[in-house]
């Protein structure tokens, strides 16, 4: 069986200096207003407003995180880690209906 990765086509010089992998990771990213550059099933390329570049999530990432990924727009400007922490909250709170119907 072979599997083939799509890789973007980049320089080591232009890879992001730091990935976020794990929950309490990106809870602590500095606050910033980032921009979606690049999508992919388990990361995503951020942009910060001064120009460095950084990943969220990885295949080794916590799930909540790759989860996370997933609801992100390319394109789309986000506060960090603003946004992360949002999409906890909202996550906590279907969890919460999922386990106890009743509170509906």
């Amino acid at each position: 069986m072979v599997f083939l990765i799509a890789v973007p086509n980049v320089f080591a010089e232009d890879l992001p200096k730091r990935t976020y992998d794990e929950v309490e990771q990106v809870k602590a990213i500095p606050e910033c207003e980032v921009t979606v550059e690049q999508k992919f099933p388990c990361c995503a390329s951020l942009k910060t407003t001064e120009g460095s570049v950084f990943f969220v999530g990885s295949p080794v990432a916590d799930v909540t995180v790759v989860r996370f990924v997933g609801t992100l727009l390319k394109g789309k400007t986000y506060k960090f880690p603003d946004a992360f922490k949002k999409y906890l909250a909202q996550a906590s709170k279907r969890d919460t209906k999922k386990r106890l119907p009743e509170l509906e």
